[in-house]
């Protein structure tokens, strides 16, 4: 992952190498938890407009036989 990125030959002391990949591991745990979190809000703004065109037709369709 990120850790990847640093030369292991330059640092020694692994807690060097944990103390700079834990920041970056957290920042993309945090990115795909708000990724997920956008893909689930916008399914629902999906579902929401699906259903708000449902009733519309809904309410077309019963002017219609009504009339």
């Amino acid at each position: 992952m990120c850790c990847m990125n640093f030369d292991r030959s330059r640092i020694t002391n692994k807690m060097i190498n944990v103390g700079t990949c834990l920041p970056c591991i957290i920042f993309t745990m945090i990115l795909r938890i708000s990724m997920y979190n956008l893909s689930l809000f916008l399914f629902f703004i999906r579902i929401n407009r699906i259903s708000e065109l449902v009733e519309s037709i809904e309410t077309v369709y019963t002017t219609l036989i009504f009339r």
